[in-house]
């Protein structure tokens, strides 16, 4: 079982107890519930969990575990429960919980892991950086999950541990650690993200642009086929561009561009062909050549009338207008999408960049904007508690380039 936030928002223990009157409303559903099946008992707690009702969600796993002490659903029911402890910042309870879950899980298994990650969060969250960095090194040895993703997620905390105990170094290798085994599931490429997005501010702080790009390009090395071939080649052509290192970067945008014109030949369907040509159009602005770019933003709108990403190109052709200096035009366009797709997420976004156009004609902002500088390898939060890791990496490793 995974949750998607570990992050809870109250600031004392006991922060999501319900008024009085709710808890006695709580506890005779509780009893209520008592002919449920286990089955059912934990979906309403998880439901319960997702909508934040914590109290609720402790009560209901609390009576999963004293109706069914050895049943299928044990081990969930202990986790949910050191979970909901953990958003209800109770740590001591979410500490011990999740521990008894690995000793009755056993080290080797997913859910331990899950658990002992909870443990490294519960230990952040009070600050307690170092005691949560030797637990993790500690356990990183002995538990050894048959899931790499949740190895490596794992993985990952350990190396933001390390950061908050001022081992960058050390934070670094276990990184690259992460980048040593290929991976195709969805989960395993988000680890990958993290951990280079990570790598590359590391060599950025320290003002090591060619360092950041090398260590991409040694991922490449070892992962030529990988998914995330794109994004990666279209970093690196950023980052050697921003070292002065124009041809250099020019022959990552050229590889970039020719897997993209790849998948544009396999491409099946106006939107599958429609999102490989956006990226097409992304790596010429990255190139900074806004005339190609619009010309095949024109071609998706032309295309593909009834396309899913017609609005979003349309937004895309605007800003490279306005990029220009073409603010009337720019208008246009977002007016085209406000009306022919008013209630979708373009729609709204056109109607905020229309008021900054307007502003901006106004001589409240500049007339221009910048060309999206974030390269399309973004960074996103680690995922909540773990699922996937591998051999854990040596923490004394050195860097490689």
């Amino acid at each position: 079982m995974s949750l998607p936030d570990r992050t809870p928002t109250r600031s004392t223990p006991g922060a999501w107890r319900l008024p009085k009157g709710a808890v006695a409303g709580l506890l005779a559903l509780a009893a209520a519930c008592g002919g449920k099946t286990e089955a059912e008992r934990l979906a309403e707690a998880r439901e319960m969990l997702q909508t934040q009702n914590v109290l609720g969600a402790i009560i209901a796993y609390k009576d999963v575990l004293k109706r069914f002490p050895e049943g299928p659903g044990n081990l969930e029911a202990r986790f949910g429960l050191a979970y909901a402890y953990f958003l209800d910042k109770d740590y001591k309870k979410a500490l011990e919980t999740a521990e008894e879950l690995i000793s009755r899980a056993g080290a080797g298994s997913d859910i331990a892991v899950n658990a002992a990650a909870l443990r490294l969060d519960a230990l952040a969250a009070q600050r307690l950086y170092a005691e949560a960095l030797d637990e993790a090194l500690r356990t990183s040895d002995t538990l050894r999950s048959t899931s790499a993703e949740i190895r490596h997620q794992y993985y990952l905390r350990m190396a933001d541990l390390m950061i908050a105990n001022q081992r960058t170094t050390d934070s670094l290798a276990v990184l690259m650690g992460v980048l040593r085994e290929p991976t195709l599931t969805p989960l395993g490429l988000q680890n990958q993200r993290i951990a280079m997005v990570n790598i590359v501010g590391f060599h950025m702080v320290t003002g090591d642009v060619e360092g950041a790009a090398t260590a991409l390009e040694g991922y490449l090395e070892r992962h030529p086929a990988s998914p995330l071939v794109v994004e990666v080649e279209s970093n690196i052509g950023l980052l050697w561009k921003q070292a002065g290192q124009a041809e250099r970067g020019e022959a990552h945008f050229g590889n970039a561009e020719a897997e993209l014109r790849r998948r544009l030949e396999e491409a099946v369907g106006s939107d599958q062909k429609s999102e490989v040509m956006m990226g097409l159009a992304q790596i010429e602005l990255f190139r900074e050549r806004i005339d190609e770019a619009q010309t095949i933003y024109r071609r998706i709108i032309d295309d593909y009338p009834l396309g899913r990403l017609r609005p979003a190109a349309m937004i895309a052709l605007a800003e490279a207008y306005f990029r220009e200096g073409d603010a009337e035009t720019a208008l246009d366009l977002f007016s085209q999408v406000a009306e022919s797709y008013p209630n979708s997420p373009e729609a709204f976004q056109a109607r905020q960049r229309s008021q900054q156009v307007m502003a901006a004609r106004a001589g409240d902002l500049p007339t221009t904007t910048s060309l999206p500088a974030a390269p399309p390898l973004q960074s996103a939060p680690a995922p909540a508690l773990p699922a996937e890791p591998a051999e854990p990496p040596p923490a004394e490793a050195e860097p490689e380039p």
